[in-house]
């Protein structure tokens, strides 16, 4: 059998064809599994650190060396994580008793911030009125903040017994 140019011409160009295709599959499947490993990876960091922050664990920290937008979103998880650290931290000295420290809200929208504040906004004035009951003013006047304002009612109760006392 007399197989002409042409047809040894077709058969080359059509194996070649086949393998290009080939190798070009491969290629992007190995891309595509490439990125999909990528993804998943950064996921599950934002994922592990949500979980630990959610338990009050705010110690973790969250790895992701691309600056793209699963980058982006576990700074935000990182920021975030900081944010609650640093208030936690607040927190904590003023259950120490340390009313001296400055409550600084993020944001006019940061809810947390705003109420740690007036906690301790409160808890100062509840300080100041014990401090003036302690030195022996009994005209103060003690406004609960309201009706489960248990230490501004017994600070209200103990100076009208202290004036009852006193007469």
């Amino acid at each position: 059998v007399v197989v002409s140019d042409s047809a040894i011409t077709y058969q080359d160009a059509r194996l070649d064809m086949l393998v290009l295709m080939g190798v070009s599959i491969l290629v992007g499947l190995g891309v595509a599994v490439w990125i999909s490993l990528g993804v998943s990876r950064g996921l599950s960091q934002a994922g592990r650190l949500a979980r630990a922050v959610a338990k009050g664990d705010l110690s973790q920290t969250a790895t992701y060396r691309t600056d793209d937008e699963i980058g982006a979103v576990i700074q935000a998880f990182n920021v975030m994580t900081t944010n609650l650290r640093a208030t936690a931290h607040v927190a904590e000295t003023i259950a120490s008793g340390d009313l001296t420290v400055e409550v600084k809200p993020l944001s006019d929208q940061d809810v947390l911030g705003l109420a740690m504040r007036s906690m301790a906004e409160n808890l100062r004035t509840t300080a100041h009125v014990a401090e003036v009951i302690a030195s022996g003013d009994l005209t103060v006047e003690v406004k609960p903040l309201s009706k489960k304002d248990t230490l501004g009612q017994a600070m209200q109760s103990m100076v009208l017994n202290l004036r009852d006392a006193a007469r």
